[in-house]
């Protein structure tokens, strides 16, 4: 049986791995410490990109406990299973660290953006009926569907948080060097005036 389902079970007790504390500092409004006290670099790196983001000063809190929670016991017990992060353990001089940042990016970039793509995918096709109909009638019209899906739903709302490095202008606005640049990768393909539809 797998780890995880032990753990929510109550069948495995969760090893101390580490704490998530309330920082009095900039974003993030939390940090995540090793069971040896020493800050997380990585993990704080990620919390201060999602809480620039927008995103609630209990979600950053969530995000850090799921790292120790989840992925920590993953890391130190995968080995002998043949999946990315079990491989990860097996090749030396990759620390358990390394592998349990890896983890996280592996499920909130790959696996929770997939299935909240397909949920806005099904939806668009559930309030379109008639496009739904004409899928079933045309399938080599699906690779077509499919990039529409991935590109409708997306119109801004979150961002990419980045420093400039050097001063410059844009859109009549200038940025100096330090300033906070939310690029906006949600908007893209939206602009009437740069897409052909």
């Amino acid at each position: 049986m797998d780890v995880r389902d032990e753990l929510m079970e109550g069948r495995r007790a969760i090893r101390r791995l580490g704490r998530v504390v309330e920082v009095n500092r900039a974003p993030p409004p939390y940090a995540v410490f090793d069971a040896a006290g020493v800050e997380i670099e990585p993990v704080t790196a990620f919390l201060r990109d999602l809480a620039l983001g927008h995103s609630s000063p209990l979600t950053c809190r969530s995000y850090g406990y799921g790292m120790l929670r989840w992925f920590r016991p993953g890391v130190t017990e995968g080995a002998g299973r043949d999946d990315v992060i079990s491989r990860l353990c097996a090749t030396d001089g990759v620390g358990d660290d390394e592998i349990a940042m890896l983890a996280m990016a592996l499920l909130f970039a790959g696996h929770e953006t997939t299935v909240v793509q397909l949920g806005f995918g099904a939806l668009l096709l559930l309030s379109h009926p008639d496009q739904w109909q004409a899928l079933a009638e045309s399938p080599d019209r699906i690779p077509d569907a499919v990039e529409e899906i991935l590109r409708a739903p997306g119109k801004g709302g979150g961002g990419i948080p980045r420093y400039a490095r050097t001063d410059f202008d844009i859109g009549g606005v200038t940025i100096h060097a330090g300033d906070l640049v939310m690029l906006d990768n949600g908007a893209a393909n939206h602009d009437p005036a740069a897409v052909a539809w």
